[in-house]
């Protein structure tokens, strides 16, 4: 049975340790929440970027972790933010780093996603390799941002590690495929079905 976009969403949502956002009327509040049972030290990183990828502007800063507990990690004023780009062509995207690892990312948009400026064509490119029988490693890459990727293989049933994601400029995402029955020939790049939410206007 293939998962829909919901299974993902919950399943980032369970991890362990969860950078959030939250909109007030004049700040962006940055939240992360922690179910270890142990305090952890980490990092946060901020960072806004356009659709092109190009940085706008970042923060970095040392936290840690209480447990099992929810904080609130940072307060940014969003119209000092909004004043460095156009709303609709930029993302906030904030990274919890523990030993130099990201634990876990998330991006906030300043509009919805039917208001965004989404490049009509994010050129995004795919390497495909087998890692066994049936077992597949997809590569993805973008030159501009892909929101909500959606990935198919038409005419084979399996499990994709990672679907209905946002795939950022010019940072390469690598997600598995299990096929659940065999066809009579292995699956090509040529077979990969690639959508994003800009093609459903």
């Amino acid at each position: 049975r293939r998962w829909k976009a919901l299974h993902y969403f919950v399943r980032d949502a369970f991890k362990p340790d969860v950078v959030a956002f939250e909109e007030g009327q004049d700040s962006i509040k940055v939240f992360v929440c922690s179910g270890r049972k142990e305090p952890v030290n980490a990092q946060l990183r901020l960072e806004l970027r356009d659709f092109s990828g190009d940085l706008l502007w970042y923060e970095n800063k040392d936290i840690r972790l209480d447990p099992e507990n929810a904080q609130i990690v940072a307060n940014l004023p969003s119209g000092t933010l909004k004043g460095l780009g156009e709303i609709t062509e930029m993302y906030l995207r904030g990274q919890l780093l523990e030993n130099g690892e990201v634990a876990h990312e998330n991006l906030f948009y300043f509009v919805p996603p039917k208001a965004l400026a989404l490049p009509e064509n994010p050129e995004i490119s795919i390497s495909m390799t087998t890692t066994g029988i049936g077992h597949y490693e997809l590569r993805l890459k973008a030159e501009k941002l892909a929101k909500n990727v959606f990935l198919e293989f038409e005419d084979s049933e399996g499990f994709f590690s990672d679907n209905y994601f946002d795939l950022q400029p010019g940072v390469e995402k690598v997600a598995t495929f299990d096929e659940n029955k065999m066809g009579e020939k292995p699956l090509t790049a040529e077979d990969l079905k690639v959508l994003s939410l800009v093609d459903t206007y």
